[in-house]
């Protein structure tokens, strides 16, 4: 009786033990998928600068501009902004429907035109924007934007903390002045 139940152990453990050993060969062959890793190919439409902070007329004199990599006009029909880095499904900032970037181009979504007039005087953009949305705010303490193609998140700008160079900070050579928040331009559009 006792031979009988040490063989039915055998039995049970044989094919968990084949189990392991073919995984253990897999495993050291490397037949098992390979982890993803971040592409460092540049987007063909990326966030080129954010001035989520407003200029010295108003804060509400915020922008960010997109830019193309493209060789041809790109349609920005299904194509949004939303308030975060995660997901496409946040609350959307600006949708991009109807318009289109020239190739190695750029366009300019504002809260204002630049002739329009703040308390302090005339908006500072030097240009008119391609997409004026007067509802555009844009956070100065949580600042994610995320870039969406048909519900496909291609772009961020920021981390959903304080934006970059984010807070007013005290002037070192006169300390009686501050200096105010300055725009967030990316410098190389494969880093995101």
């Amino acid at each position: 009786m006792l031979r009988r139940i040490q063989r039915r152990r055998f039995r049970l453990a044989k094919p968990f033990f084949i189990l392991i050993v073919v995984l253990a060969a897999i495993a050291r062959i490397g037949i098992a998928p390979a982890p993803a890793q971040a592409s460092s190919v540049e987007p063909a439409i990326y966030f080129s600068e954010v001035l989520w902070a407003g200029s010295d007329r108003s804060t509400s004199d915020e922008w960010f501009e997109l830019s193309s990599h493209a060789t041809a006009p790109v349609e920005l029909d299904g194509w949004s902004v939303v308030a975060s880095i995660a997901s496409c499904n946040d609350k959307v900032i600006a949708s991009l429907d109807g318009l289109a970037i020239a190739p190695n181009g750029s366009l300019l979504v504002a809260h204002a035109d630049q002739h329009h007039q703040f308390s302090a005087g005339e908006s500072a953009l030097a240009t008119d924007p391609d997409l004026v949305l007067s509802s555009l705010t844009l956070s100065n303490t949580k600042l994610a934007l995320g870039l969406c193609d048909h519900g496909q998140l291609v772009d961020v700008a920021n981390d959903g903390g304080i934006p970059f160079k984010g807070t007013v900070f005290k002037n070192t050579a006169d300390p009686l002045t501050t200096i105010p928040p300055s725009s967030m331009e990316r410098i190389d559009a494969a880093v995101a």
